[in-house]
């Protein structure tokens, strides 16, 4: 449970593109990008199966996507 969680928590923030065809590009850390573990985030980001593209006028279209992640180090 949450309440259980101790120690420092921080929050690494990324940004990507969703393309037309559902594959992910232009990854970067926004918050925190020097932190040991964002490169090993873009990683897996980048190896994340194709997502469901933004619509328009009921035509796939590229969006911006920004994913926060809490991690809790122990």
């Amino acid at each position: 449970s949450p309440d259980a969680i101790q120690g420092p928590v921080f929050t690494l923030v990324f940004q990507f593109v969703i393309e037309a065809d559902g594959s992910v590009s232009n990854i970067c850390a926004l918050r925190h990008p020097d932190h040991p573990w964002a490169q090993a985030y873009i990683r897996r980001i980048a190896e994340m199966p194709r997502f469901s593209p933004g619509e328009q006028d009921g035509r796939p279209v590229r969006c911006r996507y920004t994913l926060p992640l809490r991690i809790h180090p122990e």
